[in-house]
């Protein structure tokens, strides 16, 4: 789906690798908050993030840590930040599940209501990873009544005129050509016809003879889509998004319909 500004976005995942890809494509022209549980300079070196504050969740004090017990602190660490670059912002809370064991459930949801409260007023993005293992069944209906949930489909725009009979309907393009492999798992699991473009050309030469070809989902694929299940898609409107595999598959389903 569109990530509008002013929002939270749940991401279940059971690793935060989705999380982190893109929050770093996200933040490579806005500000940037990494609060993690993992140690900063390991966020930095695993997870790509390179110029972007990273908080340590951590009762051992140190260089940038934060106590995850104190969560109304906390809430003003994000709130200090987003004021301070004009409400433009992306941040990844990527530690739910570790605040929750130190808090308790509804503590937590209380902490997150508040941040997002603060944040619809704002221009900021907020984007936070949560395992479903690691949450009971209400707990993770709790959260994604209170956040937009990032796997959600979202409300295509009707096309008018006739579908063009195309070649393929869906290009998958690797980012780099180790990621060919990934491309061909996804190749069953997007719409088809599909193709797949590895050649040696450089990714917008790609991207601009797709669109000028009416091809009406690009697929960018940068490492672990496959078992994420959400996709970087440039669609027939020129808007970049991720969605997932399943809204993918519908999205096609509308532009055939109003094609």
């Amino acid at each position: 789906m569109v990530l509008e500004p002013g929002a939270c976005y749940l991401i279940k995942e059971r690793k935060a690798e989705s999380s982190y890809r893109l929050f770093s494509r996200l933040t490579r022209k806005t500000p940037g908050l990494v609060i993690s549980r993992q140690f900063p300079d390991r966020v930095r070196r695993e997870r790509g993030v390179v110029d972007s504050r990273v908080i340590w969740l951590s009762h051992t004090p140190g260089q940038d840590y934060h106590n995850p017990t104190a969560l109304g602190s906390l809430a003003k660490l994000i709130s200090g930040f987003i004021d301070e670059n004009q409400g433009v912002v992306m941040i990844l809370l990527d530690g739910i599940e570790y605040l929750s064991v130190n808090n308790g459930f509804l503590q937590t949801l209380m902490f997150v209501e508040h941040v997002n409260e603060f944040v619809m007023q704002r221009k900021a993005i907020v984007l936070i990873p949560v395992s479903p293992d690691a949450l009971e069944e209400k707990e993770l209906a709790l959260l994604e009544r209170n956040l937009t949930d990032l796997r959600a489909p979202p409300r295509s725009k009707p096309r008018r005129g006739v579908t063009r009979q195309l070649p393929y309907v869906v290009l998958l393009i690797p980012t780099k050509p180790e990621l060919r492999d990934e491309c061909v798992q996804l190749r069953d699991r997007v719409p088809k016809p599909v193709r797949i473009d590895d050649s040696a050309r450089p990714i917008g030469d790609k991207i601009r003879d797709a669109s000028r070809g009416g091809v009406p989902f690009i697929v960018l694929v940068s490492g672990g889509e496959a078992l994420s299940g959400i996709v970087h898609v440039i669609p027939w409107t020129g808007k970049e998004t991720w969605m997932s595999l399943e809204a993918l598959e519908r999205a096609f389903k509308e532009w055939r319909l109003h094609g």
